[in-house]
């Protein structure tokens, strides 16, 4: 798990957990929240699974036609959900909101970080519960940095001449970036697969 910053689809799980929505779409939303509600009743709510429940939740909120512009690019080309299917979930996402905050290993995470940044992550999940309560609170909620000095305007450099050996140099390069994105992208799709086989084998434990 790797966290970047306190809105929903700033740490791996989530921008992991996206690409199954945009594969299964409100289904695989609905798992993940009862799965993060089981967790938390079992006092196991781990940081990774309330980062997918965050991104769930999300998910729901997008279908109903309030979802964040973060929302919008990780989950565009998903199936296109039935908003009442959406609306049904609202309890359920709340009750995720509140347990995630309250009792995860993610809300443990931001009260260990630097003084502020846990007020700033709960600030950001009061903006997602009143989005997707309808509560008009679209804008996210940004952190506090130091302000830098802007950078100074470089000096124009003088015009080359590409060669042919300069083209052949850029497009192997080109093809070696194209190689090793695959590569990382065969990985995440493991990854996801192996996170929804994961949740598929709770939800089924959850309904023995």
């Amino acid at each position: 798990m790797s966290i970047h910053g306190v809105h929903s689809f700033e740490n791996e799980d989530a921008r992991e957990w996206s690409q199954a929505y945009r594969e299964m779409g409100l289904p695989v939303a609905s798992s993940t929240i009862d799965v993060a509600l089981g967790d938390f009743r079992q006092s196991n709510l781990s940081a990774s699974i309330a980062c997918r429940a965050v991104a769930a939740v999300e998910a729901v909120t997008f279908a109903l036609g309030r979802g964040s512009e973060e929302a919008r690019s990780a989950f565009r080309g998903a199936p296109e959900a039935d908003p009442n299917a959406a609306q049904a979930l609202i309890d359920k996402c709340n009750e995720a909101i509140s347990a995630i905050v309250g009792g995860s290993g993610l809300s443990a995470y931001w009260t260990e970080a630097a003084p502020g940044q846990h007020d700033a992550w709960v600030a950001a999940m009061d903006a997602l519960r009143a989005r997707l309560n309808g509560s008009g609170a679209e804008e996210q909620v940004q952190v506090a940095e130091p302000q830098a000095a802007p950078p100074a305007t470089p000096a124009p450099e003088p015009r080359r001449t590409t060669t042919d050996a300069s083209v052949q140099e850029q497009l192997a390069d080109i093809r070696n970036a194209i190689s090793s994105l695959e590569a990382d992208i065969e990985v995440m799709r493991q990854e996801v697969r192996e996170g929804l086989i994961e949740i598929a084998k709770r939800v089924a434990r959850g309904s023995q």
